[in-house]
């Protein structure tokens, strides 16, 4: 018997359409105001372009006849699509300086190419775009819809909150995004932003104009509206020609390509991939028992947690996986592991988690935007010099950081570095309280009630072991 199709928590915000999962597949429906207009658009050449890149997700009209076949209780509208199903849904609060940026080029490049062919968005979200590896897509088709001639780019105040302000946040102060994206789901305002530059901002004409003058802007709207006067007022009789818009978004894509993250190159574990305990020959033993996991193990999706600049993800793409998403909270490492995945063209998805502090459910009724776990779809599971800063560093019991670890996914590697070795010693030298258990033995026994050790391999002479584990029962 076939289930009953369930609507996206996210999705009600958008009154154009909503989308609906049924069975592992994702439709969407178009309000019948918008039907036409959406039609004529998928059928146009931008769009149809857009899907064969992987530019846009690719979507299809269903049928009445099909839809009452795979989902009768969405049979009746006037209008539903099919879009292809993404393998991970990932959030703003969780990109890198990197992806953030390329997200909003990204945006900016859609935007023009569709104004060349008369388009437009409705919004500028954030949220509607997401990565396949490191190359961003557009998943929301509905928010596309006709120019109108002389009108302003509705989506500009949402795209400076999403993407600017955020970006200028860590390009101009050194002060990461993430935390405070994850506590304001909106973004950073227009007016906090502004907050933050003194008038001697206006020696730049962009910051002048996109931060300083449009903070003005808004709070003179917020005082119209205060007494009654509408906040378009002093847009009446004014229209903006398609040269001018375009120009506009040219000017902020030329701003925002040269902006880069301020004091990544000072971040503690951005050189590690070269500066490590490990010798030429221990580096290479460990990178084969990578590589010999992945080719017995055979997991489609790899989450490489801690995953520094990349080399163990790239690693586990080379020998039989499909997709690797990788974290790590160390910001100076995930821009190196951005680039890795963007020059040698890679499946591999880097993002920012504190392990001890992951995202969990947030937004309206806590079901807008899903935590980590509820995201989970990995197959394999990467734990490599992380379990030690989770126990002694963060203080969590060891029986908890690995019960994390081992329900990430069903089989994986879990690396155990022991007291003795030179990382470990530095964090233990000036910690003057005891420390959770945290010895071989221990290590054994936790997993071993929680899942079958597969193997278990020294892999440096400082007593570094890699343990493989499986909750299979066989």
């Amino acid at each position: 018997m076939s289930s009953a199709a369930v609507q996206e928590p996210s999705s009600f915000r958008d009154p154009s359409g909503s989308v609906y999962w049924h069975e592992g597949r994702v439709f969407r429906t178009v309000a019948d105001d918008r039907v036409e207009e959406i039609v004529d658009i998928l059928r146009s050449e931008f769009a149809q372009s857009w899907m064969a890149s992987g530019k846009m997700v690719r979507t299809a009209p269903v049928s009445a006849e099909a839809a009452g076949g795979i989902v009768p209780e969405l049979s009746g509208q006037a209008l539903l699509l099919e879009h292809e199903r993404l393998p991970f849904i990932s959030y703003p609060y969780e990109w890198p300086f990197g992806l953030l940026k390329t997200a909003a080029l990204f945006h900016l490049d859609l935007q023009r190419e569709a104004l060349n062919a008369g388009v437009v968005f409705s919004d500028a979200s954030a949220f509607n775009i997401q990565f396949i590896g490191s190359s961003p897509i557009l998943m929301d088709t509905l928010s596309l819809r006709n120019y109108v001639p002389g009108e302003y780019w509705n989506g500009y105040r949402q795209f400076c909150e999403q993407f600017l302000n955020p970006l200028l946040l860590s390009a101009d102060f050194g002060i990461n995004h993430h935390g405070y994206y994850r506590g304001s789901l909106n973004g950073f305002s227009v007016e906090d932003t502004a907050s933050l530059y003194s008038w001697s901002a206006l020696r730049s004409w962009r910051l002048t104009t996109h931060v300083l003058l449009h903070a003005s802007m808004i709070k003179k709207a917020r005082q119209r509206a205060a007494v009654g006067t509408p906040i378009d007022v002093a847009k009446e009789g004014r229209k903006l020609s398609r040269g001018g818009y375009m120009a506009f978004l040219d000017g902020l894509h030329s701003w925002i390509s040269k902006l880069q993250p301020k004091g990544i190159e000072d971040t503690v574990w951005s050189a590690y991939e070269f500066d490590h305990t490990y010798n030429a020959d221990e580096q290479l033993k460990k990178s084969a028992a990578v590589a010999c996991w992945v080719n017995a193990a055979r997991p489609t999706t790899v989450w490489d947690m801690g995953c520094n600049t990349g080399a163990y993800g790239e690693i586990a793409l080379s020998s039989g996986a499909r997709t690797v998403i990788g974290f790590d909270v160390d910001v100076g490492a995930l821009e190196g592991a951005v680039a890795r995945s963007k020059s040698k063209q890679l499946n591999f998805l880097p993002l920012c988690l504190d392990a001890t502090n992951p995202p969990a459910q947030q937004g309206w009724r806590q079901t807008e935007r899903r935590g980590l776990l509820e995201r989970r779809n990995a197959d394999g599971l990467l734990a490599l010099a992380l379990l030690h800063h989770i126990v002694i560093g963060s203080n969590v019991p060891l029986d908890q950081a690995v019960d994390w670890l081992i329900s990430l996914s069903p089989q994986g590697i879990i690396e155990f570095v022991p007291t003795t070795d030179p990382m470990v010693s530095r964090m233990l030298m000036n910690r003057h309280s005891g420390v959770h258990m945290y010895d071989l033995e221990d290590l054994r026994t936790v997993i071993g009630a929680r899942a079958r050790i597969v193997s278990e391999e020294q892999v440096s002479g400082t007593g570094r072991r890699l343990l493989t584990y499986s909750r299979a029962s066989t």
